[in-house]
């Protein structure tokens, strides 16, 4: 299984790239396959006869695209529709077309609507490992079903397909090459803007810790001037302009407040980093962490607002060890922690519950639950994907996203449960160490 686990992710990211670039067109592909399918059927049945049709098996097509028209909705409710996208395309190029064509004797109109048919396989497809895989795939499957019905497939029929091979390889070829050059386009861009945010985000790490020392030291000097102030205006007459009671509190919180939002920003910068390396988490470091002592540390060293918002978090301290890297899991749970509070500081109620279950027998959990609005339960998917955000001004939407590829570079998962204007949970899912 060790073995297919790379191969299977690379699949799935090929699969992922191909539903991303055709999302402009989809709407439409769908409109398209789910009119076409039963259209033609009149055609070819009546208005231009061929010697076979099927009916069944166009309604079973039109079925399967009409989803697509809704993609939108569906992507959000249907986990995996990637996959569900590609299986679509598939279905109409490499097995309906194929199928049609052996059942009709190679004729001339399907033979140049199967060839319709590899041409938009070719320009959807963005890959020529996937395309020589949907492909060869297909025409297994369509034997396969040929067999089953027990269809003569004569080799006289076979050599005349074969006839048209070189013509599909160069079709894959000059395709495939076309393809490369406008993914190339594309990928320099995005390295372009890529290089530039991760620069940018460097450069930034120097003037915030310069900031913090600045306010660290200052801090330590506070005593000192508030002794002063008050010593100064306790001689009368003092020259010593007063300051607003308000105001004078107001300075004492300034440090807290400056280093809440300089640990804002370096977690923001880890995140942007994060995606700046094609979302890539080094490894090498995983070691065996406590899940105690990275929550623990993130809730002391959080910047929190007041007492009444350190208050608001309830930690049931219970212990187990995972593998991986202790300073990625704290970004997480900062993570975690910011979106929460913000959600119980807009709704002026709720609290936060961390808590651990080891009932599984292959994973332990902490679960990570906040009392404020919650979120509409077809949205617990999407809120993973890059650069969803969900009615919070200034946010980025790599957050969430981050959090996900973290757990599952531990070979673990996250997963949200909520009920709008009730709870959100999130289950952070971590391998037992056997």
């Amino acid at each position: 299984m060790s073995l297919l686990k790379e191969p299977i992710r690379t699949l799935r990211f090929k699969f992922e790239r191909s539903f991303e670039y055709a999302q402009p067109n989809i709407r439409l592909i769908g409109f398209m396959g789910t009119i076409a399918f039963p259209l033609f059927y009149f055609m070819w049945r009546f208005w231009f006869p061929q010697p076979y049709e099927n009916l069944w098996i166009r309604l079973l097509g039109s079925l399967f695209y009409t989803p697509l028209i809704f993609h939108q909705k569906c992507r959000r409710w249907i986990q995996g529709f990637d996959y569900y996208w590609v299986f679509c395309m598939w279905f109409a190029t490499c097995f309906f077309f194929p199928y049609m064509l052996f059942k009709n004797q190679l004729n001339q109109v399907w033979t140049l609507s199967t060839m319709a048919g590899l041409v938009l396989l070719v320009f959807i497809s963005y890959d020529w490992k996937m395309l020589l895989l949907l492909y060869i795939s297909g025409l297994f499957f369509t034997t396969g079903v040929l067999l089953l019905e027990g269809t003569q497939i004569r080799l006289d029929k076979i050599a005349t397909y074969s006839q048209n091979l070189p013509i599909y390889l160069f079709l894959f070829i000059f395709g495939n090459a076309f393809n490369q050059t406008k993914e190339r386009i594309i990928v320099e861009k995005h390295r372009t803007a890529l290089t530039v945010g991760k620069n940018m985000a460097h450069e930034l790490r120097s003037p915030l810790v310069s900031i913090r020392c600045a306010i660290e030291g200052l801090e330590q000097h506070f005593g000192v001037l508030q002794n002063a102030y008050q010593f100064a205006l306790s001689n009368k007459p003092s020259p010593i302009k007063r300051i607003h009671p308000l105001q004078y509190q107001q300075l004492f919180t300034v440090p807290h407040s400056i280093k809440r939002e300089l640990a804002y920003s370096n977690s923001t910068i880890d995140m942007l980093l994060f995606n700046a390396n094609n979302n890539f988490l080094d490894k090498v470091n995983f070691s065996n962490q406590s899940v105690h002592a990275c929550v623990q540390s993130v809730i002391s060293n959080y910047p929190f607002k007041n007492k009444a918002e350190r208050e608001s978090v309830y930690y049931v301290r219970e212990d187990f060890t995972f593998q991986g890297d202790d300073s990625y899991l704290r970004n997480v749970l900062f993570n975690l922690l910011k979106n929460a509070l913000y959600c119980i500081e807009e709704m002026q109620k709720g609290a936060i519950f961390i808590t651990v279950d080891r009932g599984d027998p292959y994973f332990n959990q902490l679960i990570f639950k906040d009392t404020a609005k919650g979120i509409p339960q077809n949205q617990c998917q999407t809120i993973f994907e890059p650069f969803f955000t969900r009615d919070k001004h200034g946010g980025t939407g790599i957050g969430l996203s981050f959090c996900k590829q973290v757990m599952e570079s531990f070979g673990g998962k996250i997963s949200c449960e909520s009920v709008a204007g009730e709870y959100t949970t999130f289950q952070l899912y971590f391998p037992k160490i056997k």
